[in-house]
């Protein structure tokens, strides 16, 4: 607490005298009715109001995001229906998160997330939380949960859902933010008009220490303190105007300490993860009627990870020369991937438009290998002797490194159908290099019943295409890839019921989704592999509730419950709930949120066996105060009740569930400028 008093008082002594020139309109006093009144757009790639777009969504506007006690996108996905996320023990930074109960893999693949359109997704492993982990949400404008799926629009990864996330700086801002545990960030946002451009953009820099754990070390069958620190920093940048732009968004995030691939080890240990992306944008009619956006872009990743894979001594009587250290690594992953896309916005005639385009990514994996003191491909194919190099220069492939090349074309009508019933009707055609093609159609009927009251039916297949390393990887100690995977396929109905007016929101879904051809990691002849299951099925009810109770006073809440979900995904939540108690009064801004997840288990043993981990809440706390027309601080409570919970690893390796972060306390001050 005398830290953060003493960050307070300097930043006022520092700041005070300055002047502020202009400020947004206040954040504390917007009503249920306005925030109900923000649009989707990734649903279908034109403007839709809630009550109106073809598909279960939730929005939460910029206002709401900073209204909360909240720092990141995997925080905020569960305070949303059907979606659940939690700490795993890949690193400090990574987080497992899924929609509708189901996920493979560490990665969150079957998930698509796009930030300002950009894919945000990697070759190897297929998902965002590899990709960019910690993604901070200070400068989001918007972001869109959409659940089911999306690949009729988007192509494969759009499996059970997509996340738009929408970046559009329209404010100069600059937060200061310090906490316990050593936590310190900064972020600044910016607009600037040259003549009849604009630059934009936005950096984020965050340094957290960690919090100490207590954990158990099957290396040396000890207890041992670990921690969790991590350094993050995103950057984007932005220039153009309405017809022409470009754009960059560059994430760094390095984490150290913590566990690594379910394992612990204090001076090994390590994680750094580096992605950019870069677009150029033009917009043009070829017809008055015809609204074009063509994009042509380049994105790369480079992965760096650390640590120890065995106990002293294990692999003595194994190795030539034998050698009494333990199994050392550090893999390397390195991808690129050019893109282009055109979409096509047709206005036909009132209340109906065509959309169409295409998509064109080469993908190229650059690097996959490991560098170890031992020789991994050894071990992994059972070569004894196990050839050891102490100087520690060896490598090792963890791959086959391939290019490919990824074609997909789309069509979409939107229209009336007997002057009452609104439907969406598309379809998209991929291609993919060496798997082959996919067809995924969708089929939406929105029905207004009144003013207050409308219904949903809704369609749609998603196909999901085998990630670089489901297919190829090879000399890994726990799983390898499977070159003859078929790509997964989900077909899902969707029931949706809303009801909205000035002082309350709802809506109710039911949906039921079949996965053919999925994609799950199973023991075939004592090898552990990726392989193609039969049928899985996937059935739940999601609701949503808002209520503006006083015109200060707004509570949200949300409930999931899943009556039937894979057994592979014993370790997502069954039942989910959050709620959110929002208040204002004159200058003063206070926000309580929290979350349930019900019982996960894990794997032990021979990773045949699991074991139930208890369920958990999770409260967080804001207190905010505006100074005036510039100024306001906020300080936070996350984990309020300084609850212990725990949660489980990816594999059967970590000898004990993950531990999760206790109670953190942060004091921010924001200058609009």
């Amino acid at each position: 607490m005398r830290y953060l008093l003493t960050i307070s008082l300097q930043l006022l002594i520092i700041f005070l005298p300055l002047n502020a020139i202009a400020a947004e309109k206040d954040i504390y006093a917007l009503s249920l009715n306005e925030l109900m009144k923000v649009t989707v757009k990734g649903a279908t790639l034109t403007e839709k109001k809630l009550h109106e777009v073809p598909a279960q969504v939730t929005v939460y506007s910029q206002s709401e995001i900073r209204m909360l006690g909240i720092d990141s996108l995997e925080e905020l996905m569960n305070l949303v229906p059907g979606f659940q996320s939690y700490r795993q023990g890949e690193s400090s930074t990574q987080m497992g998160f899924s929609a509708r109960g189901r996920r493979i893999g560490t990665s969150g693949r079957e998930i698509l997330v796009l930030f300002n359109g950009m894919r945000l997704d990697n070759i190897w492993s297929g998902g965002m939380s590899i990709s960019t982990p910690k993604l901070n949400v200070f400068s989001f404008s918007k972001v869109e949960f959409i659940r089911g799926p999306g690949a009729a629009i988007y192509g494969s990864n759009a499996f059970l859902g997509v996340i738009n996330i929408v970046s559009d700086i329209t404010e100069n801002i600059a937060q200061l933010k310090g906490g316990s545990h050593g936590f310190m960030s900064v972020k600044a946002q910016g607009i600037k008009q040259f003549h009849d451009k604009k630059l934009s953009g936005f950096f984020n820099y965050t340094k957290d220490s960690g919090q100490t754990y207590l954990a158990y070390n099957d290396f040396n069958q000890k207890k041992e303190s670990i921690r969790d620190p991590y350094i993050g920093i995103e950057a984007n940048l932005k220039f153009g105007d309405e017809q022409l732009w470009f754009e960059f968004f560059h994430s760094n995030k390095q984490a150290s300490d913590f566990y690594i691939s379910d394992r612990i080890n204090q001076d090994r240990n390590t994680s750094k993860i580096e992605y950019s992306n870069i677009y150029l944008a033009q917009k043009f009619s070829l017809y008055s009627n015809i609204n074009s956006i063509f994009k042509i872009g380049y994105k790369t990743l480079q992965q760096r990870i650390a640590g120890q894979a065995t106990a002293m001594g294990a692999l003595s009587q194994l190795s030539s020369p034998p050698s009494d250290e333990a199994l050392f690594a550090k893999g390397f992953i390195k991808e690129e991937e050019s893109w282009f896309q055109l979409d096509n916005n047709w206005l036909l005639d009132k209340g109906n438009a065509l959309q169409f385009g295409l998509e064109y990514r080469h993908q190229v994996l650059l690097q996959a290998n490991v560098q170890n003191n031992f020789d991994l491909g050894d071990l992994a194919q059972g070569n004894f002797p196990i050839r050891y190099y102490d100087d520690n220069s060896h490598y090792t492939s963890l791959s086959v490194l391939k290019s490919r090349d990824v074609f997909g074309v789309y069509s979409q009508y939107q229209g009336e159908l007997f002057e009452s019933i609104q439907i969406t009707a598309g379809v998209r055609l991929d291609t993919f290099q060496s798997i082959g093609s996919h067809v995924s159609p969708r089929l939406g009927l929105v029905y207004p019943l009144s003013k207050e009251h409308s219904f949903k039916l809704l369609y749609g297949e998603a196909f999901r295409a085998p990630s670089n390393n489901e297919l190829n990887s090879t000399n890994n100690l726990t799983v390898l890839g499977n070159p003859n995977l078929k790509p997964e396929v989900v077909s899902t109905w969707d029931m949706v019921y809303l009801y909205q007016n000035s002082n309350v929101t709802g809506n109710l879904g039911l949906f039921y989704s079949e996965i053919d051809d999925s994609i799950e990691q199973r023991v075939i002849d004592n090898i552990r592999q990726f392989s193609n299951f039969s049928k899985e099925e996937i059935q739940g009810v999601e609701f949503e509730l808002g209520y503006q109770l006083k015109e200060n006073i707004i509570i949200k809440s949300g409930l999931s419950h899943f009556f039937e979900k894979p057994d592979s995904a014993f370790r997502e939540s069954k039942n989910l709930a959050y709620i959110i108690f929002d208040y204002h009064f004159n200058k003063w801004q206070i926000n309580f949120s929290g979350y349930y997840h019900s019982e996960k288990s894990r794997l032990i043993e021979t990773g045949q066996k699991q074991s139930d981990l208890p369920s958990y809440w999770l409260a967080n706390a804001k207190f905010s105060y505006k100074f005036g027309e510039a100024w306001s601080s906020s300080f936070v409570i996350k984990n309020l009740f300084d609850s212990e919970f725990i949660t489980p690893p990816q594999g059967s390796t970590a000898p004990e569930a993950i531990p999760n972060r206790g109670r953190d306390v942060y004091l921010s001050f924001i200058y609009e400028f």
